[in-house]
């Protein structure tokens, strides 16, 4: 699968997305397009939408406790 910008992969969920050239970002160019690799994870990711995100924290941190 080629990879996208995150504009075309995702609903909106990356759109505060940090992009920093000082570090390395393995899942994100400098660009702003998403590594071939992670492209598919992304578009699982973007199927969800913020208020899921926040359910599967709250739930992950009540796993630890």
């Amino acid at each position: 699968m080629d990879a996208g910008s995150l504009a075309e992969i995702s609903n909106g969920v990356f759109n505060q997305y940090p992009i920093n050239s000082n570090f390395l970002d393995e899942v994100i160019s400098k660009e702003g397009a998403a590594s071939p690799h992670y492209t598919e994870v992304l578009k699982q990711f973007s199927s969800f939408r913020a208020e899921d995100f926040k359910e599967l924290n709250e739930q992950a941190k009540l796993s630890f406790f």
